[in-house]
């Protein structure tokens, strides 16, 4: 695999880049996965992840991920405001929607 030789943090980055181009299988499958194999106890990487999956659909697998880090006291407020943002881009989505 090509991206052996990134860190967690730039597989973060562009895994965020990948959602960008509405390129979720590589995302997830690609940049996530992989910044989890490096770094599994890292809260950025669960809260990517979830937030993806949330975005194509895959609720229970989201869940799961975000249940995982809820467990950990001291990741419970991210996870937080990670919820309130898919919330509040959820509502905005709507919203745009109603104005086409």
């Amino acid at each position: 695999m090509a991206d052996l030789c990134y860190e967690t943090e730039q597989l973060l980055v562009l895994g965020s880049k990948a959602i960008t181009r509405g390129e979720m299988d590589a995302a997830l499958n690609k940049f996530y996965r992989r910044a989890m194999e490096l770094d599994p106890k890292n809260p950025k990487v669960y809260l990517a992840m979830g937030k993806a999956m949330l975005m194509i659909g895959q609720f229970k697998d989201a869940r799961e991920l975000f249940q995982k880090q809820f467990n950990s006291i001291r990741n419970r407020m991210k996870l937080f405001f990670s919820w309130v943002s898919f919330f509040r881009l959820k509502k905005s989505r709507t919203r745009l929607n109603a104005c086409l």
